[in-house]
């Protein structure tokens, strides 16, 4: 019998240390894996400690961007024009939900 294509899952041993969370680190507390409705749709981290740790929800410091699309275009647009600007550097550090492969509502 041929073996059958698939990929062995890593452990969950300390999983409270691998954030973000899901294939594409689109979750960033354990909080948010379990509560679905409450998962951000564009957020970053809070700084640039890659040591920022949420103790209360399991996961990285994060804040969330309340922000409107029409706004989410102009940042996209102004750091495509000037990629070395901070504010280029500040949007990239976003991770947006709505993007291709970067969902983060497959898992409830």
């Amino acid at each position: 019998m041929p073996e059958k294509a698939g990929y062995i899952a890593p452990p969950l041993d300390r999983v409270w240390a691998s954030a973000p969370y899901f294939h594409n680190g689109s979750v960033p507390t354990l909080y948010h894996v379990l509560k679905a409705s409450e998962r951000p749709a564009i957020w970053s981290r809070t700084n640039t400690d890659p040591f920022a740790y949420d103790l209360e929800k399991v996961g990285l410091l994060y804040q969330e961007k309340d922000i409107s699309p029409e706004n989410y275009a102009r940042w996209k647009t102004a750091a495509k024009g000037n990629p070395r600007s901070e504010e280029a550097r500040e949007f990239r550090r976003w991770y947006n939900t709505s993007g291709m492969g970067r969902s983060n509502q497959g898992h409830d």
